[in-house]
């Protein structure tokens, strides 16, 4: 559902309190690997680690709320401290989903 052109926050989007004003959320695909490495866990085992979250930090990489078993990230507010490490990841992102398009030789 939207409101006045932006989506509402619903469900999962509650846990990190979308609707501050200004606060947005940058989801990224990272892979189960890179996934393990950022959060500390696989992303199967989220639902015995969504607890020790809070998903309402700002600029700091977390599981995403719903996503999460997708092997997604998610950073509130991407900031100072998280500038490097964001690029990064949203670097690496775009060459595993590049190389699946990319023809064989």
């Amino acid at each position: 559902m939207t409101e006045g052109g932006r989506e509402r926050a619903g469900g999962e989007s509650r846990r990190g309190e979308l609707n501050r004003p200004g606060v947005f959320r940058l989801n990224i695909s990272v892979g189960r690997e890179r996934f393990r490495d950022l959060v500390g866990h696989p992303p199967a085992a989220r639902a015995a680690h969504h607890g020790e979250f809070d998903y309402r930090a700002l600029d700091t990489v977390l599981p995403h709320p719903a996503y999460a078993a997708q092997s997604w990230v998610s950073i509130l507010n991407p900031g100072e401290s998280s500038t490097d490490r964001v690029r990064s990841l949203l670097v690496e992102s775009h060459e595993r989903s590049a190389s699946r398009y990319r023809p064989r030789s």
